[in-house]
């Protein structure tokens, strides 16, 4: 199938192909298509609205949503399109709307997604606060049925790269070179105790990781690695909570423990003083969720550790974004990082927990 490189592309009978090749326009055809913007500083999204010949079957979707890549991001990664084409398709729960095209141009390093318009009964969830707790637990239930599927699954390595010492050397290295400009940055912000906090940690937290990986079972699955509030589509009354975006760098890592998830949806973005008082329900309901998929060699108590070890993994966060360079303008978003992290670390006993697992 066509990628679609800008709007202009879109053509009805273009639609008409996609719908009909995935079995919702089995007659008629689409006559009509009415698009309004949406746009997003990473990529353009369109709601188009359909209008179809009188025999095509009133199943038909009225509205569909399209994301485009941006041409002055080009060249981009396929991963946004194997999230649905090789991932999601896969994943026998729903975790996403539907997917009706998705497409990548290798050469041109573009893409579009074309998927279901569920803006009439979910919303997003804003950067600025946390969600509210039964939005949180419906979140973390997400994340277990996606986890869940893909655990320890023997064809892991055809949707991932798996965290071999190698891989695993990439991710570190992508990220160390931000620490001398992160600390440079901040100066008094925080103290020279917390630097040599952060110091210590960064150099024995890949010495846990290359343990971790030798452990059997090791309970790795596919990891999501974005999952932030505006990653979440979030019902407006009842239905199904929707992960979507995502887009790993060629460093990330994504094969890992799925805590790491959490702890990234958590520690990362929510107020600590909030994610104190709820964190604890959120992991036993993401640990039932596992329970209820199927997975059975993997308890509440490793669980817990493995989020308390991951809450370090949160550091390396702040530290990409300082690597990239131009600090002082996404400071509004790394900057919280480094403080929320400390907290938990210190809340959790992470460090301590480390050195015992060293």
């Amino acid at each position: 199938m066509t990628v679609l490189y800008s709007i202009d592309d879109l053509t009805t009978d273009w639609l008409t192909d996609v719908l009909r090749a995935k079995g919702v326009l089995a007659t008629g055809q689409v006559t009509d298509v009415k698009e309004s913007s949406n746009n997003h500083q990473a990529s353009l999204n369109y709601f188009l609205s359909i209008t179809y010949s009188e025999d095509a079957p009133s199943s038909a979707p009225k509205t569909l949503f399209l994301k485009l890549s941006r041409p002055e991001r080009l060249p981009l990664t396929a991963s946004e399109v194997e999230y649905y084409t090789k991932i999601v398709v896969q994943t026998p729960l729903k975790i996403t709307p539907i997917c009706y095209s998705a497409e990548f141009d290798s050469e041109k390093g573009a893409y579009h997604i074309l998927l279901e318009d569920v803006s009439a009964t979910h919303k997003g969830l804003s950067l600025a606060y946390p969600p509210i707790t039964a939005h949180a637990l419906a979140m973390a239930k997400t994340l277990a049925r996606l986890h869940a599927y893909w655990w320890e699954k023997p064809n892991l390595n055809t949707v991932s790269d798996l965290p071999t010492e190698a891989v695993i050397k990439r991710y570190i290295d992508a990220c160390l070179p931000g620490l001398s400009p992160m600390f440079d940055y901040l100066g008094d912000r925080i103290t020279d105790q917390q630097k040599q906090l952060i110091e210590t940690l960064i150099e024995q937290y890949p010495v846990w990781m290359q343990k971790r990986i030798q452990q059997i079972p090791n309970h790795l699955t596919l990891i999501h690695g974005d999952c932030h509030n505006a990653n979440w589509l979030l019902p407006k009354t009842e239905g199904e909570t929707y992960l979507v975006d995502r887009q790993p760098f060629d460093w990330s890592l994504t094969c890992w423990l799925g805590a790491s998830d959490l702890t990234y949806m958590m520690v990362h973005w929510w107020y600590p003083t909030y994610r104190e008082r709820i964190e604890e329900s959120v992991l036993r309901t993401y640990h039932n969720e596992l329970v209820t998929q199927g997975v059975t060699d993997y308890s509440w108590q490793r669980l817990w550790d493995d989020y308390r070890l991951c809450a370090i993994q949160s550091l390396y966060v702040p530290l990409a974004w300082c690597a990239e360079g131009n600090i002082d303008n996404t400071s509004w978003i790394w900057y919280p990082k480094v403080v929320y992290t400390l907290d938990a670390i210190k809340y959790l006993g992470s460090q301590e927990l480390l050195q015992q697992s060293a």
